[in-house]
């Protein structure tokens, strides 16, 4: 829901930040890589470790949270893959 309104905001908003890159193709997969990502490495930390099913650690880190930063990794070469597609057209 949050990702949602986000998305809703930067839609109907004015700024000019967003309005040279959201017609970019991938922008919205852009940010929806970047924010998920990042949100689902720190809400991660939440979970219970000290339980008798709980998820494995490696690392210190959840399979999970290494996914998302596989994620979060794949929205920044977008960012540049984008910013030198717009430089270039």
């Amino acid at each position: 829901i949050i990702l949602f309104a986000a998305f809703l905001i930067i839609e109907k908003s004015g700024l000019r930040f967003f309005d040279k890159f959201k017609n970019s193709r991938g922008f919205y997969a852009t940010v929806f890589l970047l924010t998920y990502g990042l949100a689902r490495f720190f809400l991660d930390f939440l979970r219970a470790y000290d339980l008798p099913n709980a998820d494995a650690r490696y690392g210190g880190l959840t399979p999970a949270q290494y996914g998302s930063v596989m994620l979060f990794i794949l929205g920044l070469y977008l960012v540049f893959k984008i910013r030198t597609i717009r430089k270039y057209s």
